[in-house]
């Protein structure tokens, strides 16, 4: 798994060109979500996360997600006492109103921008717990409305922390009048399947398939 991540990052670096990068140059890249990890840190709650010494600046790992899924990382729930931060863009294709669903274990908080810019992070859902579905409209694991425009891009971000047993972070959205019920919903995935833009600095860009 680790080899295949390398791969698909050089194959999406390769198509650049040969213009050098030095490790400040935010790139361009389709297709993922910046997940960095941040080890022995003990707790099931958030704030054990955001007050750790190597919280944000020094991750132990640096690795991308595929999907708005841990599950495209960490496989199985082996791992513990570990935070994790996904962040990157979001570009809906269709201009709507949306919702957006979290669920985590343990805790989780999800954060969007009004803009691309990360500085306008906020709050919209979050898990104090763990381990529920995704939740219907009204709970605190789902955001109010947001009116967004197709074609532009938002800062997204979540965070989660596991303490032990299950270890899992996934966001999910859902376009008003979607008659889909909110535990049905999967995870939220790049469409189309080779998207335009990303960005490795803060996390890549991704276009999502409306009302998935």
């Amino acid at each position: 798994m680790q080899l295949f991540r390398k791969l698909l990052l050089a194959l999406a670096l390769s198509c650049l060109g040969s213009t050098f990068l030095s490790a400040q140059t935010e790139v361009l890249v389709p297709g993922f979500l910046k997940f960095e990890v941040y080890t022995d840190i003990p707790g099931v709650n958030i704030a054990d996360l955001t007050s750790a010494p190597k919280f944000p600046n020094a991750p132990d790992h640096v690795w991308y997600a595929t999907a708005f899924d841990s599950r495209t990382v960490y496989r199985d729930d082996t791992l513990t006492n570990r935070g994790v931060r996904l962040s990157g863009f979001i570009t809906p294709s269709e201009s709507g109103d949306y919702e957006f669903m979290l669920r985590s274990d343990d805790a989780g908080q999800l954060f969007l921008s009004p803009d691309n810019n990360v500085a306008n992070l906020a709050l919209i859902a979050e898990e104090t717990t763990c381990c529920g579905p995704f939740e219907e409209t009204g709970a605190p694991e789902t955001s109010a409305v947001k009116t967004l425009t197709a074609g532009q891009s938002y800062a997204i971000r979540a965070l989660y922390k596991q303490g032990g047993g299950a270890n899992f972070c996934q966001v999910a959205w859902r376009k008003v009048g979607d008659t889909n019920v909110a535990a049905s919903l999967t995870p939220m995935w790049p469409s189309p399947p080779r998207p335009t833009t990303a960005t490795l600095l803060l996390g890549p860009t991704l276009y999502w398939r409306s009302g998935e």
